[in-house]
């Protein structure tokens, strides 16, 4: 089993991500980077570990579906990486 922030996957689970367009992940990655770089950039972060986990997390602004699940089409990676963006202001999301 993989372990991330928010507890322990399976290896299915992981393989899911990997099969999502990695432009789509990478963009999210690219964008959690510039906020965090803003921010401060905390030392000892792993973000890609972080991500990973948020990904396949459920999240009641999209309805109880994981990231993941939305971020194949446009307009779902659209409001992924508004959501985190929201979250990275210190916003509810």
């Amino acid at each position: 089993m993989n372990s991330t922030a928010f507890g322990s996957t399976d290896n299915e689970e992981s393989m899911k991500i990997e099969a999502h367009p990695m432009t789509g992940r990478d963009h999210i990655l690219r964008r959690l980077q510039e906020l965090l770089q803003a921010g401060g950039d905390p030392q000892g972060f792993d973000l890609e570990s972080w991500l990973d986990g948020w990904l396949l997390a459920p999240h009641v602004e999209l309805n109880g579906r994981r990231p993941c699940d939305v971020m194949d089409t446009e307009d779902g990676l659209e409001h992924v990486v508004r959501l985190l963006e929201r979250m990275g202001g210190g916003l509810p999301a």
